[in-house]
């Protein structure tokens, strides 16, 4: 009896001591880079200027893009990186593969990989044409300036008619 006991008691110590929530990443052999270049959104090589503890799930990675070879124009973008898989470190540069959600970039943690390991990939993106990168910020700020501009040329303009009316 009193083993049957022990037994029991060793059971239920073990149902209560196992973690009720298990994280696990399942990485199966990754696709060639001709795989890649069709089933991705964007391609980039980046470089990490910082990481951004994010939400429970994803850290905000802001990336500086050297060469984009599908999907980014951009020479600045945020990608989101799965917090407890995530392997990007700052200061390094990557070849990362895309996918864009309906706000925002996610990286594939599996697949992404340090640029200057990143060979047989290279060689392949090397006959790919590469997208020319501009700064968004720059060119919403020129649009401001713009704006701007005219809103108080406008404003002189109205403000020089409305003085010569009232000196009459």
């Amino acid at each position: 009896m009193k083993k049957i006991l022990l037994i029991i008691f060793l059971f239920s110590l073990i149902f209560i001591l196992t973690p009720s929530k298990i994280k696990a990443l399942s990485c199966i052999s990754p696709p060639s880079i001709e795989e890649w270049f069709e089933y991705t959104d964007a391609i980039v090589i980046a470089k990490v200027e910082e990481i951004k503890e994010g939400s429970s799930r994803y850290n905000d990675v802001i990336l500086n893009i050297s060469k984009s070879y599908k999907g980014v124009n951009e020479k600045t973008i945020t990608m989101k990186e799965m917090a407890d898989w995530g392997t990007s470190a700052v200061g390094e540069e990557y070849l990362l593969y895309l996918q864009k959600t309906e706000d925002a970039w996610v990286n594939a943690s599996c697949y992404s990989m340090l640029a200057k390991h990143a060979d047989v990939e290279l060689k392949f993106l090397e006959n790919k044409q590469e997208i020319k990168l501009h700064e968004r910020n720059k060119d919403v700020a020129s649009f401001m300036y713009f704006i701007v501009f005219f809103v108080v040329v406008g404003i002189l303009i109205l403000c020089f008619k409305l003085i010569r009316k009232y000196k009459k």
